[in-house]
């Protein structure tokens, strides 16, 4: 993917585009007004902390030259330079993550140099598939003691900037199909004192996104809140504002997650205006009661190996596969933004319809569609991927791999009399995991080497859940913990020796799932409840007309104080070994 941006190098934009470099492969090109040349390179070199330090000698060293700058130009100087300086380093940042950034200095209120900068990116890259327009500019001052050209670099930055862009585009023949996605500003929806002409410009930018995709061009718009330490908002001045006004400082890895999850497919709306409840409080925005909860939320899943290493854990046929657990956990995380707080997710009728898989070198596309319900409770789920051939050739797009409803779940399920039933019941024999020792098209270790004392009970199957330190220690184990747990329940639910051998089967429908395990926030507590979890299921059953599936009535897993963590209802299994 090759993404223009303004403003792309410094502030917000950059920080979204290092975050989407560690994700995915992207190639950058930043477009800004910052002349790098006229930086000295030492000055380029030096860290932030270090530049700032500089500061005091700059002036000296300036003012002894006596070539008549006054203090006002040599601090708009060493703001130049601090802008440069910001630029090279985070050119440095997103290389070192895998990304690809250039950048250009154009100026976006001169429609030739920007005409000048897409033609160079086409010409090197051959192509361009999204305008990220985060470039801006803002004076804090009362309207009447703000000069013509101050008005007019504020909103230039902003509307001619993005006119000679789409302008650009147009001469092309581009303008129809590169997607477009522009960063505005939350305070500016609501009216910021000393902001009119940057809130105006603002707010014509997100109706110009809903205008151009209602005319089924793939605009977006995103309003944001002020982030910490980023940005316009990087100062002092606005934490103070912040802290008096009781708003709302977005953390930078919240900013990041939320980005990709808009870019992880089509937003539900063309323009979205983030607040929470502390500037809803102070800027009294009436809210719909309606409009309370999102209706829908689209999130990217990560499939490459580089960065989700578990997949090569979990082999089918050979190649890394994303087990259906997962899946289903991805599946709950996503919805639980739409069905507010609830401790526990309840996941009905979960159809596991195709193989997820990831092939190395190449980072495949997979997200997660999530829709509430008109007039319900509940949210439906799919998973989506494109089905690529080895060879690395798409030959189907939006591939339906997983399905379901879920619902809010408010206490959880009480042990089945017939899991209570065999946890007390004395083990014929014990066996060790086929799918980790065994031969067979499912080949697991590493993490998924986790089910410990499995016993084979004359009603069914018990077992040991031990967490790895690998899996305790890594930055996914919010999601990861609870998958490998039902992962490792619906193995065991099927460990049934027949003679010499232990046919290995795979989930394919689920009626029922109650999930206790901390399906939103996770963290250290969740993990602790899992570790030594007690699995319990009851014995595969034979499906009349179907000799490879089996059919499980019950799975459990309990905490060590003998709380449901898992409940499954009628899993429908299959084999092909």
């Amino acid at each position: 993917m090759v993404i223009l941006a303004t403003g792309g190098a410094r502030g917000v934009t950059a920080a979204i585009l290092e975050d989407l470099a560690g994700r995915c492969r992207v190639k950058v090109v930043a477009l800004g007004r910052t002349a790098l040349e006229r930086t000295p390179p030492e000055l380029l070199e030096m860290d932030a902390d270090s530049l700032a330090a500089h500061e005091a000698a700059f002036y000296r060293n300036a003012l002894a030259r006596k070539d008549g700058s006054t203090i006002k130009d040599l601090k708009r100087q060493f703001q130049g330079h601090v802008a440069a300086n910001e630029i090279v380093q985070n050119v440095k940042r997103f290389r070192s993550l895998g990304g690809q950034l250039d950048y250009l200095a154009a100026d976006l209120a001169d429609g030739t140099e920007v005409d000048r900068a897409v033609g160079a990116v086409l010409e090197r890259h051959g192509r361009i598939d999204l305008v990220v327009h985060g470039a801006g500019t803002q004076i804090s001052r009362a309207m009447t003691g703000k000069t013509v050209a101050e008005f007019d670099s504020v909103v230039a930055t902003k509307l001619a900037g993005l006119r000679h862009l789409y302008q650009a585009l147009a001469r092309r023949g581009l303008a129809a199909t590169v997607g477009v996605h522009i960063l505005t500003s939350a305070f500016s929806f609501w009216g910021n004192d000393g902001q009119p002409d940057y809130g105006a410009a603002n707010e014509a930018l997100n109706r110009l996104a809903e205008a151009m995709a209602a005319a089924g061009r793939p605009w977006s718009s995103l309003a944001w809140l002020g982030w910490a330490g980023v940005g316009m908002t990087r100062g002092s001045e606005y934490a103070a504002l912040a802290e008096q006004r009781n708003l709302y400082p977005l953390p930078r890895q919240e900013g990041q997650e939320l980005f990709a999850a808009l870019m992880g497919g089509t937003p539900a709306h063309a323009a979205n205006i983030l607040a929470t409840p502390r500037e809803i409080a102070y800027y009294r925005v009436p809210v719909l009661e309606e409009s309370r909860a999102p209706r829908a939320r689209i999130a990217p899943i990560e499939l490459s190996l580089e960065r989700a290493g578990y997949l090569k854990q979990h082999l089918v046929a050979g190649f890394p596969t994303m087990p259906g657990a997962v899946e289903l956990m991805h599946a709950t995380h996503t919805a639980s933004a739409l069905l507010g707080d609830s401790p526990g997710m309840e996941v009905r009728d979960a159809q596991f319809l195709s193989f997820l898989k990831s092939h190395p070198g190449r980072d495949g596309r997979a997200r997660v569609i999530a829709k509430a319900e008109a007039g319900g409770q509940g949210v439906r789920v799919a998973i989506e991927s494109d089905f690529v051939h080895p060879s690395g050739r798409v030959l189907r797009t939006d591939m339906r791999n997983f399905e379901a409803r879920m619902l809010p779940l408010v206490r959880p399920d009480a042990l089945p009399d017939e899991a209570d039933e065999l946890s007390r019941s004395r083990p014929g024999f014990f066996v060790l995991d086929p799918y980790v020792h065994g031969p067979g098209h499912v080949a697991l270790s590493g993490v998924f080497d986790c089910l410990r004392n499995i016993a084979i009970h004359e009603l069914g199957q018990t077992a040991t859940f031990e967490l790895s330190p690998e899996l305790r220690s890594s930055p996914q184990a919010a999601l990861l913990g609870p998958a490998i747990l039902l992962d490792a329940l619906w193995r065991l639910a099927v460990i049934r020796p027949q003679g010499s051998r232990i046919p290995l089967y795979v989930p394919v429908r689920s009626h029922r799932v109650a999930l206790w395990t901390g399906h939103g926030a996770g963290g250290t507590e969740t993990l602790h409840r899992l570790a030594g979890a007690r699995l319990i299921a009851t014995r595969p059953e034979p499906v009349a007309g179907s000799p490879a599936s089996v059919l499980i009535r019950h799975a459990v897993a309990v905490d060590a104080q003998g709380s449901v963590l898992v409940a499954n209802i009628d899993i429908l299994a299959t084999t092909n070994s």
